[in-house]
């Protein structure tokens, strides 16, 4: 991201010092940044801190009490959700609402992310409903709420007025079951109009001509292992037997279609018999052929 043009970076998760959206002003001074934090309690430690009072002085970035999400709502917590943690996860507070009972303390916003994009101005709707704009970073960090907000995005046709997405994965107790599968369906979704990005200086060079495993239920890992870290481009031929430990029994079924789904970015499936033997050839090498 060039440090010389005019640019929008939406900060989703500020917490009480926003060290992020700091280093973003420092790095980027043509760049305009919207600090969220729906957490009042966190909210007033940051707009009280000097460091960004200084840069509120500017006229040029932002502060709003809300969070980000797939829909508006409000959000009862109460104060015990705050003095557990320095971070504080909403995902799973509205099933909670009727169990909170005289203990009610805050109650939070939350806001459509796909409506703030044109509120704050970042992206226009023309009369004929063509999108104009482009929002050059959406840093997110906001303890479980990353999978809601960046799905409705995508839903929306959104995602692709986003130049760089950056967000912290996490693993909120209320959707722990099943945070696997949201996060690989989510990684699968960006993949069509992002790619995954390592620093500048991770340059990899080489190539395996040949992966063949048969490691009795732990090639789920190990390809889910290579495709998490962009390896999985490197190796020519992958074959792999298909096993269903008890141990993983009552999940294998979803696991095994994930690991295939996630392959055909990359791979075409050559020949293969589920629960047997399956051979998957790097596209460029299929349409040699």
């Amino acid at each position: 991201m060039s440090s010389r043009n005019e640019c929008h970076i939406l900060y989703c998760g500020a917490n009480e010092a926003g060290t992020d959206g700091l280093e973003f002003i420092r790095k980027y001074e043509h760049c305009h940044v919207w600090f969220l934090e729906p957490v009042t309690h966190f909210y007033d430690k940051l707009i009280h801190s000097h460091d960004i009072l200084q840069v509120l002085k500017t006229g040029k970035h932002h502060m709003y009490n809300i969070g980000l999400s797939n829909k508006n709502d409000l959000i009862d917590i109460i104060s015990q959700d705050i003095r557990e943690s320095h971070a504080l996860t909403l995902v799973g507070k509205h099933e909670n609402k009727k169990d909170i009972g005289n203990d009610l303390k805050y109650k939070l916003i939350l806001r459509d992310v796909a409506e703030i994009l044109f509120e704050y101005h970042i992206l226009s709707k023309m009369n004929n409903n063509i999108v104009t704009g482009e929002l050059n970073l959406l840093h997110v960090n906001c303890e479980g709420g990353e999978y809601d907000v960046i799905k409705r995005l995508i839903k929306k046709s959104l995602i692709k007025y986003i130049r760089i997405i950056q967000f912290g994965s996490h693993r909120p107790s209320a959707i722990r079951s099943s945070i696997s599968q949201r996060y690989c369906c989510l990684q699968q979704m960006l993949l069509t109009t992002h790619q995954l990005q390592f620093g500048n200086n991770n340059i990899v060079t080489g190539e395996l001509n040949l992966l063949h495993v048969n490691c009795e239920g732990g090639e789920y890992d190990v390809i889910k292992r290579l495709i998490k870290k962009s390896l999985i481009k490197y190796i020519r031929i992958i074959q792999f037997g298909s096993h269903r430990p008890s141990a993983i029994r009552s999940s294998i079924s979803q696991r095994y279609c994930c690991l295939q789904q996630m392959l055909l970015t990359t791979h075409q499936l050559q020949f293969g018999i589920p629960w047997a033997w399956e051979r998957w050839l790097r596209n460029d090498i299929m349409k040699q052929k």
